[in-house]
């Protein structure tokens, strides 16, 4: 159970709807997922662990990566087919 001092008493902290209570002094609740006590941002969205947090910013950057490949790609093909059409894309 999870207790809260109010004045000079405690008082259970209420469980939600998904069996999380809320820390007034995280402003995050607190609660089981896969059999591990986390944490849950205000809206119930999973807090990262620090490690997860790592792994989505690799992929991210793995992503932003691979865009700014692609339109690399895009502009040298657009370029290619300026030439093609007898125009010099680097004096545009």
């Amino acid at each position: 159970m999870g207790f809260r001092l109010k004045g000079e008493k405690y008082e259970e902290i209420p469980l939600t709807e998904q069996g999380w209570r809320w820390s007034e002094v995280l402003g995050l609740y607190l609660g089981i997922h896969n059999q591990q006590l986390r944490y849950f941002f205000p809206n119930g969205e999973l807090v990262p662990t620090p490690e997860e947090a790592e792994k989505i910013e690799r992929q991210q950057a793995e992503q932003e990566r691979q865009r700014a490949k692609q339109e690399q790609q895009r502009a040298e093909h657009l370029a290619q087919k300026l030439r093609e059409l007898g125009v010099d894309p680097d004096a545009l």
